[in-house]
């Protein structure tokens, strides 16, 4: 008898769409699925019910780009309110930008389709506190009620970094009336919101992150590898908090802590921020770090690791880890390689380092040893070593065999490592493990899939 349940591959034609897809929506929890020896499973019923869920009638569906393009500014208003301002301008398509060292304000088109009289244009300040300036004139509006750049306002109001805050903002209403009267009283309104706007010292938020297709996974990781790669950000080795690291300070991050994911592009931005002083262009860069792929390879330049730089990142991710496993052996003596080699059944009778890294290699190469298992044993061995314990999961027993034999070995090497980035920088402290960290996040994530 033909059963009601589907694996992801039946799912996915039955949906008529590619596997990807159903991956990824497994992944953010976006489907109604089962799991089964770890493998999703999927109820047809079920899948049927969610789908016939998500119908959307023609003559409702919305069509955002057509709206936005029939949207007109007031140029007047826009002019008034850029002079009033005394910031830099940049438009970015259907907003403008007020900004100096950072965005302190924006300018948006109005919404055609608002209860409000029409015309005006909206005007939206980041982190609003209590502290702002009331107005009695100018109409508080919603942020979903914005019509511009639609990531910019979700941005905004989530915090997922996409544009230059990570705090909900406030949004007003400029009337249209106001462009024909200089002295109306909206002006005074106005110039006392950007001038709290512009008063912001974000002192706690001096991390802008950088949208980097690299990192973006970090919101779908699980809390406790998260909190591992927090803790290599934010602690020394002795467990106090790190002078030069901005994570803690942020309202976010006390606000949520330890649920991570409300705040992963506040942790990504802490990685890249770190990668700039690797760089030593921090200052140069206004405060922006650099994208994780360059902090990847600066990493594998200093601990002289082959690589593509043409290659994808997590290609790259494995050639580091391979490179740290494989040194890591220089560290046994003849007879933990030789119990080495009888518990992972590598395929020599050379029970000599050099034999033993051969043997590896070719079987990471053939795909014999996967890379999760390299970002396994690798992390955790860094894991052991700067935050003093191992990695927080449950896995089978050969793994844990193997763990156990190069936890020690990963260690030592990783205290070599130690002296060498004190001579290359102290940020390669915070920064060689860090990535790897994020190539076994990443690694686990492709393993589930």
């Amino acid at each position: 008898m033909a059963s009601d349940w589907m694996n992801i591959e039946e799912a996915a034609e039955h949906l008529r769409c590619p596997v990807e897809t159903v991956k990824e929506m497994v992944n953010k929890k976006e489907i109604p699925f089962s799991k089964l020896a770890d493998d999703p499973r999927f109820f047809k019923k079920r899948l049927d019910d969610w789908l016939l869920n998500m119908e959307t009638s023609p003559k409702t569906k919305r069509n955002n780009k057509g709206i936005l393009d029939k949207v007109e500014y007031n140029q007047d208003l826009v002019e008034q309110t850029v002079e009033r301002s005394g910031l830099e301008v940049e438009q970015k398509q259907k907003y403008f930008n007020l900004k100096a060292d950072r965005v302190r304000a924006q300018i948006h088109p109005p919404n055609p389709k608002s209860s409000r009289k029409p015309g005006g244009i909206e005007l939206v300040i980041p982190e609003v506190d209590d502290k702002a300036p009331q107005c009695k004139i100018l109409q508080n509006i919603s942020i979903k009620d914005l019509y511009g750049n639609w990531r910019a306002n979700n941005g905004w109001l989530t915090g997922d970094g996409t544009r230059y805050t990570f705090r909900p903002a406030a949004a007003y209403h400029i009337l249209e009336e106001m462009a024909t009267k200089p002295n109306h009283q909206g002006w005074k309104e106005v110039e006392a919101l950007l001038e709290y706007a512009k008063s912001k010292s974000y002192k706690d938020t001096v991390m802008i992150y950088r949208s980097d297709p690299d990192l973006k996974f970090f919101r779908n990781c699980e809390e406790e590898d998260l909190q591992v790669l927090v803790e290599i950000l934010t602690k020394t080795k002795r467990g106090n908090e790190r002078i030069s690291e901005f994570l803690t300070n942020c309202d976010l991050y006390k606000k949520y802590y330890p649920d991570h994911r409300q705040y992963w592009h506040l942790i990504a931005a802490e990685l890249q921020t770190f990668g700039a002083h690797s760089f030593a262009t921090y200052v140069i860069r206004g405060g922006k770090g650099v994208l994780y792929k360059q902090i990847l390879i600066d990493v594998c330049k200093k601990l002289k690791v082959k690589y593509d730089k043409n290659d994808p990142v997590k290609n790259i991710e494995t050639s580091l880890l391979a490179k740290i496993l494989t040194d890591s052996m220089k560290k046994m003596d003849s007879k933990e390689i030789k119990q080495l080699v009888e518990k992972m059944g590598l395929p020599t009778t050379r029970f000599t380092k050099q034999g033993v890294t051969i043997a590896l290699q070719t079987l990471i190469k053939q795909g014999g040893f996967n890379s999760y298992k390299i970002a396994l044993i690798v992390a955790n061995g860094v894991a052991k070593k700067v935050i003093g314990r191992g990695l927080p999961f449950v896995v089978n027993t050969a793994i844990t065999k193997w763990m156990a034999r190069f936890a020690g070995p990963i260690g030592w090497g990783i205290s070599g490592l130690w002296v060498a980035s004190d001579l290359m920088g102290p940020s390669y402290r915070v920064t060689i493990p860090s990535v790897i960290q994020v190539a076994y996040m990443r690694s686990k994530m492709n393993e589930s899939e």
